[in-house]
């Protein structure tokens, strides 16, 4: 939260120049973004997240909006929780794999759109598709296995909400956008993403 702080601060002290709109005006309409990401409001498994952005509007603008698709996936792991099922102390654990597909649209706040920094708030929706597989079992509080649960997969689509902030930068001819997002109440990502030269 310090780095957001910190880019507002220096946002306000840096103000829009005019070459700096033009060149807002001109940036590549297709965006890259990658980082880790994380999900599970039992398991919370952590993996990675790409994102491939289309500017449906001009990025010098207070407002705007873009197209998304995006991918999450997370490698095998494992995870333990506590639970009260068996006792005070027992535990949920297992290991368990997940993935997404995403395919959305966003709109952008920012205060200062042709500002070198600027920070900006966004939101937006998606469609979601999911996949998961795990294998569990309850440990009592003596370590001793309780219960197994049997491996399974499941699939399943929904339409999730999207809210995040994020700071843009230009650096040289380059603009990048470190951006943290919540995807519905399950998927959070933190993602580094640039204008790609097409």
């Amino acid at each position: 939260m310090r780095w957001l702080i910190a880019a507002m601060c220096l946002g306000v002290l840096t103000p829009p120049l005019t070459d700096l709109a033009q060149a807002q005006h001109s940036a590549p309409r297709f965006s890259l973004a990658f980082g880790p990401a994380w999900s599970g409001w039992v398991d919370r498994l952590s993996g990675v997240h790409i994102r491939a952005e289309y500017h449906l509007t001009r990025r010098d603008r207070p407002m705007s909006l873009r197209a998304e698709v995006g991918a999450r996936w997370t490698p095998t792991q494992g995870f333990s929780v506590p639970t009260i099922l068996y006792g005070e102390g027992s535990r949920y654990e297992g290991i368990a794999q997940s993935a997404d597909l995403t395919l959305g649209v966003a709109g952008s706040v920012t205060p200062w759109p042709a500002a070198r920094v600027s920070p900006y708030l966004l939101a937006g929706v998606a469609a979601v598709q999911s996949w998961n597989r795990s294998e569990a079992y309850y440990r009592a509080p003596d370590g001793s296995l309780a219960q197994t649960v049997p491996a399974h997969s499941s699939t399943w689509g929904s339409v999730a909400g999207i809210v995040g902030l994020g700071l843009r930068a230009r650096l040289g001819n380059r603009f990048f956008c470190l951006e943290a997002r919540r995807i519905g109440t399950d998927i959070r990502a933190l993602t580094l993403g640039t204008a790609l030269p097409f």
